[in-house]
């Protein structure tokens, strides 16, 4: 049997109700689930409405720390327009977007931790 899908992807986090805030209210994704998890922890996954693919967000510690480049990258259709509406709603660019040199636009945002995410106007391979 063969894998068949990407199902969620760790993002570690200072404090999992923040980040919950953060990533349904300023970046606009949904919580998907949001469950206890062993004795002290919780499952929390967030997604953008309709995408398969979610965010687990988990308490950083000593060996998993926030504030990292996480390697992710969100597509839009319209970067310059989903970036412009992200300002307004508080999100950091480390990276405005902008065209590059192979003809696509793309830009670095933050989330309140500083964990960096890649915005690309590529929605396909």
């Amino acid at each position: 049997m063969a894998l068949e899908r990407m199902q969620s992807v760790k993002v570690y986090v200072t404090d999992v109700e923040s980040a919950i805030s953060f990533y349904t209210e300023s970046l606009g994704m949904e919580k998907r689930a949001d469950h206890p998890f062993g004795e002290k922890d919780r499952w929390v996954t967030v997604a953008p409405p309709g995408d398969s693919l979610s965010l687990s967000l988990r308490p950083a510690d000593d060996e998993h720390r926030a504030g990292v480049d996480t390697g992710i990258q969100f597509g839009s259709t319209d970067v310059r327009a989903t970036a412009e509406e992200l300002i307004a709603r508080g999100v950091r660019f480390t990276e405005f977007p902008a065209e590059q040199s192979w003809g696509s636009w793309m830009g670095e945002f933050a989330d309140q931790d500083g964990n960096t995410y890649v915005l690309y106007d590529r929605l396909t391979d």
